[in-house]
C-alpha cells in the first residue's frame, strides 16, 4: 500500500515499502529525533545552526599584512607580494617568516617558480626532504634540468628518501578544462599545498549528514543493508570541519546532500543546506530525493534554504524492477503532492522517465530509470545488475569529486560503500583522522586511486566492473592519457 502526504492509502505498493502515515510529512522523523539535550555537544544536532565563518588556518596572526593587497586584485599580484614579503624575510635570517610567505604565495599561485624554489631551499635544508620533493615537483616538471638549483635540490631529496627522480613532464589539461598536476598523485599531507590543490580540483561533494532511508530498493544496497532501524548521524566535528574548509576558499561547486539516505526524512537537511547557503553563499546545493515525505510547501522550504536542485526519484516498490503504469502513478502521486504540473515530459517505456516541474528560483526534476537492466551494479555489490567483464577507461571521478559517508569515511566515489563490509577495503580513511579536508582529499590512498585510474590499463576490483563514467579509447584520449600518467614517479606508474 502507498500513501499520500495527508495519510491516506493507495493500492500498489507493499506493505514493507509503506511508510507509516504520521511520518510521511517532510521533517516527521524529528518525532524520533534524539532530545538534543541529551547528546553530547559535538553531536551534529548540537552543531547544525551553530557555526560562524573563521579565519583561515594558514594565515599567521603575527604576520605584517601584504601591502595594499584587496579582494579585487588578482591572484598572481597577491602572489608576487607575498614571495616579496618572504624574499625579504629571508634576506634578513627571518626563516620562519620566509616560509610562511612562501606557502602563501603558492596557496595563491601553485605555478610560482621562484616561491617553490625558494621554499624547497628552507626545507632541504632542515632535511624535510618529502616536502622539498612534493614542493619541486611541479618547477621540476616545467624546467629540467636547466636549473640547477631545482635539480640538485630534487636530487638529494629523493637520493635521501630512496626513490627515483620523477620524470618530467608538464601538467596536463584535458579537453573538459580540468587540470592534472603530478600532486594529483602523491600523498598531500601540507596544509597550504592540499588547499590549493582542492580549490583548483573539486567541483562536487557528496555529503551524507545521516544513515535513514525509508525504502529498500531491488537496485540498491540498501536492500540488504540496514538503513531503517536506527538513525546514525555524522559526526558534528566531520560538519563543522567540512563546512569551515569550504567557506575558507569561498568554494563554488556542488555540494550533494544526500548519498544512500532519504535526506527529507530528518529536518536537519534543512537546516544544513541554509546554514551551508548563509557560509558558503556560492556553493550550488542539491539534493536526490524519494519523494515520500514532500508536501505542498516542502519546495517553499527548500527554496528559502536555499537548495538550487532537487532531483525527485519514482521508486515503485521493493518487489518490482520496473513497471510503466506504476512509474506513470509515481509521477501523478508527485504532481498532486506538490500542486504543479510538468513543463515537459520525456518518458522512454521499459527504461526511462523524466520531467521538470516549473518553480521559481529552483530546478526541480523528476528522474527515474530501470536500474535494474541498464544501472550500476555499486561496487559489484549488486550482482544481478549486468556489467562488463573487464574495463581498460580512465575514470576522473576522484580527480574532481569527493565523498563522505554518515560515518565520517571517505571514498573514492560515490559507488563505493562506507558502511558495506564488502568495500572496507576500499575505504580512503576517516574525515575524523585528518587537520582539514583539503589533506583528507590530498591523502595518499586516494592519490593512488589516481594513479591506477588514470590510464587504460585493465583496473583493479571494484572499478573493474564499473560502467558509470567511460572515456572512448581513440589515439588521441590515449595520448592525452599517456601524458597525464608521465605526471607519475616511475615507480609508481600502472602497467600499460
Amino acid at each position: 500500500m502507498d500513501n499520500n502526504s495527508d495519510g491516506t492509502e493507495v493500492a500498489e505498493r507493499s506493505a514493507e515499502d509503506a511508510v507509516p502515515p504520521t511520518k510521511r510529512r517532510f521533517g516527521a522523523w524529528s518525532g524520533r529525533r534524539p532530545a538534543v539535550e541529551s547528546l553530547a555537544p559535538n553531536h551534529l544536532l548540537n552543531v547544525v545552526g551553530t557555526l560562524a565563518p573563521e579565519p583561515p588556518q594558514d594565515t599567521a596572526p603575527t604576520e605584517p599584512a601584504l601591502p595594499g593587497s584587496s579582494a579585487g586584485e588578482e591572484t598572481s599580484s597577491l602572489a608576487e607580494r607575498a614571495f616579496e614579503v618572504g624574499q625579504a624575510a629571508h634576506n634578513r635570517g627571518d626563516v620562519a617568516l620566509a616560509e610562511r610567505n612562501y606557502r602563501r604565495a603558492l596557496i595563491q599561485d601553485p605555478g610560482h617558480y621562484r616561491a617553490a624554489r625558494y621554499y624547497a631551499k628552507i626545507l632541504l635544508s632542515s632535511n624535510r626532504f618529502e616536502g622539498t620533493r612534493r614542493i619541486l615537483l611541479a618547477p621540476f616538471a616545467s624546467r629540467p634540468p636547466g636549473d640547477k638549483v631545482v635539480w640538485d635540490a630534487m636530487l638529494k631529496a629523493c637520493t635521501a628518501l630512496g626513490r627515483p627522480l620523477p620524470r618530467s613532464a608538464s601538467p596536463v589539461t584535458l579537453p573538459n578544462g580540468r587540470v592534472l598536476r603530478s600532486e594529483h598523485f602523491v600523498g598531500v599531507d601540507d596544509h597550504g599545498r592540499a588547499r590549493a590543490l582542492f580549490r583548483q580540483s573539486v567541483t562536487n561533494i557528496d555529503l551524507e549528514l545521516f544513515s535513514y532511508c525509508n525504502r529498500r530498493c531491488l537496485y540498491c544496497p540498501n536492500a540488504f543493508i540496514d538503513r531503517i532501524s536506527a538513525n546514525h548521524y555524522l559526526s558534528g566535528d566531520s560538519y563543522r570541519m567540512l563546512v569551515r574548509d569550504l567557506a575558507a576558499i569561498d568554494y563554488s561547486g556542488k555540494v550533494t546532500l544526500n548519498f544512500y539516505n532519504e535526506p527529507l526524512a530528518d529536518p536537519v537537511t534543512v537546516e544544513a543546506c541554509r546554514e551551508i547557503r548563509r557560509l558558503v553563499p556560492r556553493a550550488f546545493l542539491r539534493l536526490n530525493t524519494n519523494g515520500d515525505y514532500l508536501r505542498e510547501d516542502s519546495l517553499d522550504e527548500l527554496r528559502a534554504a536555499g537548495l538550487n536542485h532537487l532531483i525527485i526519484s519514482l521508486h515503485v516498490s521493493k518487489t518490482l524492477a520496473w513497471d510503466d503504469e506504476k512509474v506513470r502513478f509515481r509521477a501523478e502521486q508527485i504532481f498532486e503532492r506538490t500542486k504543479l504540473r510538468p513543463e515537459s515530459v520525456k518518458f522512454i517505456p521499459g527504461r526511462h522517465y523524466r520531467a521538470f516541474l516549473p518553480f521559481k528560483g529552483m530546478k526541480v526534476e523528476i528522474m527515474q530509470g530501470n536500474y535494474n537492466e541498464f544501472g550500476y551494479n555499486i561496487g559489484g555489490l549488486m550482482k544481478h545488475i549486468p556489467s562488463p567483464t573487464e574495463r581498460r577507461s580512465p575514470c576522473l571521478e576522484p580527480f574532481g569529486s569527493m565523498t563522505v559517508t554518515y560515518n565520517g569515511e571517505l571514498t573514492a566515489c560515490c559507488r563505493i560503500r562506507g558502511d558495506a563490509e564488502e568495500h572496507r577495503p576500499y575505504r580512503c580513511g576517516n574525515l575524523a583522522d585528518f587537520p582539514s579536508i583539503y589533506q583528507a582529499w590530498a591523502s595518499a590512498k586516494l592519490a593512488a586511486w589516481r594513479r591506477h585510474l588514470i590510464g587504460f590499463n585493465p583496473k583493479a576490483s571494484p572499478c573493474d566492473s564499473c560502467i558509470a563514467v567511460s572515456v572512448a579509447r581513440t589515439p588521441d584520449s590515449e595520448a592525452l592519457h599517456r601524458s597525464a600518467a608521465c605526471l607519475i614517479d616511475q615507480a609508481d606508474r600502472p602497467d600499460w
